[in-house]
């Protein structure tokens, strides 16, 4: 019994010198420009992947558990039916 209690003691030392020593909680202040560094940035989109269509009936995934690519780009879905 005493053994817990002088373990909650310096648990709670601890955490209080943790609390206010100076430089043991860090705050990264980020200031954004009004105008950004690197000027205006465009991006230029391109379809790369089509996984079914909106005519398919079963163009939709349920539940997707997991997604792998295999060495030849197959790639597979394990994901269950809403049956």
């Amino acid at each position: 019994m005493k053994k817990k209690g002088i373990l909650s003691a310096l648990f709670a030392l601890l955490f209080f010198l943790w609390l206010v020593l100076p430089g043991s909680q860090k705050v990264e202040i980020i200031h954004n420009p009004a105008d950004p560094l690197l000027g205006e940035i465009t991006l230029e989109m391109e379809q790369d992947l089509i996984l079914g269509s909106e005519t398919d009936d079963n163009y939709l995934f349920y539940r997707i558990w997991d997604v792998e690519a295999d060495e030849q780009g197959n790639i597979n879905v394990l994901a269950s039916s809403r049956n």
